[in-house]
């Protein structure tokens, strides 16, 4: 009986803990960041009521959602030129297709948590290069507002995935970097080709391999990092508009 009351003492503490905005800052980038790409998500279903138009937003979707079909269908992976733009999201897509039972809406439903977790790990990838607390809710609120981020997690396209692969390569980059440790820079290099695959201007990413060392040299050079990383692939975009 009273270790059944200690447990339920630590779980109370464990909720009060979590309740405490200000101990667990992510908790309200998570929160910020959900919420937003749910509306957005929500007002475009609003106007897009079948399957059919949601997968014909943008002409790269409907692209995507065909030769993920054919890889689904007859794991055809040479089909509409995926092999020159990159088989990673139509691969990612079919194995979608394939959970789903082909629904477009749960897709989209995944790919907004994705974008929600790039958001949070932003902050983690912040905090990992400055030691700042306040630099990493700012940059972690910079990503979970980024309009354009918010709009990409609700259309079938590589964006967001291609995102969030990229800040986990960087933290494990940054943990290698820091820990002298050689195994999360191979496994860095790893999601960082994975990116590659997923989006055919991610094979200019080894460009940007000295990132951490400079970054977590020079504080205020996190700004404009973070805001690129929010928007999408923002740090392949040059010159900026």
């Amino acid at each position: 009986m009273a270790a059944h009351a200690s447990r339920l003492d630590s779980w109370r503490g464990s909720l009060r803990a979590i309740g405490d905005v200000k101990s667990h800052p992510y908790l309200i980038i998570l929160v910020v960041a959900l919420s937003l790409r749910l509306i957005f998500l929500a007002l475009m279903l609003g106007h897009h009521d079948s399957a059919d138009s949601i997968v014909q937003i943008a002409p790269d979707s409907t692209f995507y959602w065909a030769a993920a079909n054919d890889i689904a269908g007859s794991c055809d992976w040479n089909s509409r030129g995926v092999q020159i733009f990159g088989p990673g999201y139509p691969g990612i897509l079919a194995l979608g297709i394939l959970l789903t039972g082909g629904l477009p809406v749960l897709i989209l439903l995944i790919q907004v948590l994705l974008s929600t977790l790039a958001a949070v790990l932003m902050a983690e990838l912040a905090y990992q290069l400055t030691h700042d607390r306040t630099m990493a809710i700012v940059a972690g609120l910079l990503a979970a507002t980024s309009i354009t981020s918010i709009s990409l997690a609700s259309i079938l396209l590589s964006d967001s995935v291609f995102t969030l692969m990229l800040i986990i390569a960087f933290l494990f980059l940054v943990t290698g970097v820091r820990r002298d440790r050689l195994l999360p820079a191979l496994i860095s290099g790893v999601l960082l080709g994975c990116a590659a695959l997923t989006r055919s201007a991610g094979v200019y990413l080894f460009l940007l391999i000295p990132a951490p060392w400079c970054l977590h040299r020079r504080r205020t050079a996190l700004w404009p990092g973070a805001w690129s990383y929010s928007d999408g692939s923002g740090l392949l975009r040059w010159p900026p508009p």
